[in-house]
């Protein structure tokens, strides 16, 4: 019998309603999608959730603050390193232990950030990201704030598919550049101290945030797996699941 997706709900410390999606029994697998996106984005719709819960993971997939089905704050200024707090909100309100945390571009750095605190996952994925889209905030920075800031841009530019995107997924622009402004990096030492077991996955052409190859050279115990696509695409492919699940799986 196929497993149900079921969706719930929890306060984070600041008093912001969050949602979480889950389905599946077995070893936890925390998932955090990107900007702009969504768990059922980025996880459910390509099938990603329904293969990995039948690979025998508990797939808990949040939506962060500002996207999917969760609150956020109307301040147009976030404190810094939020996105990750509420991830530790959500760990500590399910009680988990010996779990997995994974994500996708922005979630990948959420990720990264994570593993520099406490309550340390077992083993972590950072998929769509490179060495500088953790170390260079402002790597693609201007280009966000280019497309949310604006009207009008060129048919085929990166603002106007942007643009496209954030009116499907009906994220709030005011909320978007209050996350913008809330990133901030990390330096290649910090990157060297994540003492996680971790699969670097990467679109083979993808360079978006950076080369995936240097972040997995940065990293101390880490390695580089490949799947068809660039940034946009590669997270629909049904062998980032396949990856995700062997690298779980391998002692």
């Amino acid at each position: 019998m196929a497993a149900s997706l079921q969706t719930a709900y929890f306060t984070a410390h600041d008093g912001i309603k969050l949602a979480w999606h889950e389905i599946g029994d077995g070893i936890p697998l925390v998932l955090l999608h990107g900007l702009f996106s969504s768990a059922s984005v980025n996880w459910i719709q390509p099938g990603h959730a329904a293969f990995l819960a039948q690979a025998g993971f508990r797939v808990i997939m949040p939506d962060l603050r500002g996207h999917g089905e969760s609150g956020y704050s109307p301040s147009p200024s976030w404190p810094k390193a939020i996105l990750t707090q509420d991830c530790h909100d959500l760990i500590d309100h399910l009680g988990l232990q010996n779990w997995i945390l994974g994500g996708y571009s922005l979630g990948a750095r959420i990720s990264a950030h994570f593993c520099l605190g406490k309550n340390l996952p077992k083993k972590l994925i950072l998929a769509g990201m490179g060495l500088t889209g953790l170390t260079d905030i402002g790597l693609n920075l201007a280009l966000f704030k280019r497309a949310l800031g604006q009207d009008r841009f060129p048919q085929g530019s990166s603002e106007r598919f942007i643009q496209s995107f954030l009116r499907q997924t009906g994220c709030n622009k005011t909320a978007m550049l209050a996350l913008l402004e809330s990133q901030f990096p990390l330096s290649p030492d910090e990157i060297s101290q994540i003492a996680v077991t971790t699969l670097v996955l990467s679109g083979e052409k993808d360079r978006f945030n950076g080369s995936p190859l240097n972040l997995k050279e940065t990293l101390p115990d880490a390695m580089l797996a490949w799947v068809p696509g660039d940034h946009m695409s590669a997270v629909g492919q049904g062998a980032l699941a396949v990856k995700i699940a062997d690298f779980v799986k391998k002692p």
